[in-house]
Order: structure tokens, then sequence, then C-alpha cells
């Protein structure tokens, strides 16, 4: 899988991902787990929001201007909707890869679009 998954988000710009590997989605259950100080009984929706960053973090290889994980305002409701979007968005264009025959279809899926 090289190359790089570009993603484009509506309303907030174009971010190039690094192809998820056995090792990366590792490393990201390992970065939610020490976000959470590695405490069971945490919330879902902690939990959620925990891999929705560890995966973005880990994946990102570059982002619009203006767009800046670490940065992010956590007592701003729309800093948690766009690391949502962001998120949704990589995980639809990494679905149109990682099963580009599904069943009952005729050919590969169309969407996300891989770069060199």
């Amino acid at each position: 899988m090289a190359g790089k998954l570009r993603v484009e988000v509506p309303g907030i710009g174009v971010f190039l991902f690094r192809h998820r590997t056995f090792r990366d989605s590792i490393r990201i259950a390992a970065e939610v787990e020490q976000m959470l100080g590695f405490q069971a009984g945490v919330s879902g929706g902690l939990q959620s929001v925990a891999a929705m960053f560890a995966t973005l973090t880990t994946l990102l290889d570059q982002a619009p201007a203006g767009f800046d994980l670490e940065n992010m305002d956590p007592l701003n409701d729309s800093s948690l909707s766009r690391l949502e979007e962001v998120y949704l968005a990589l995980r639809a264009a990494e679905s149109t890869f990682r099963n580009p025959n599904p069943e009952g279809s005729e050919g590969p899926s169309a969407g996300a679009v891989e770069t060199d």
C-alpha cells in the first residue's frame, strides 16, 4: 500500500494521510490507552474522541492551512465537529480501497484518490 491517501473534507480542505498499516493500528491503540491513563471503564464518548484524535495524529501527513490537531480548542464545540468530520472522511476513503470489490459489486469502488 504505497503512496498517500488524498481526502477532501468539504469546508475544511484537502488532507494527505498515510495508508494504515498493522503497526499503525497498534500505535493508535497504544496512544488511546496513554491518553486515557490506562483506565478501564472510561466512557464510550471519551474513548471515541481519543480514538479519532490518535488515528488522525498517527496517519496524518499533511493538513490544509488552518487545521492544526494539536492546537484545537478543546472548549470549542466546533473543534470536536471538525475532528469528527475529518475522521469520518478518512474512514470513508479507507473503506474504498480496503474492500475494493464488496460482495455483489461488479468492480472497484470509487472514492479515495491515491497519490504517489
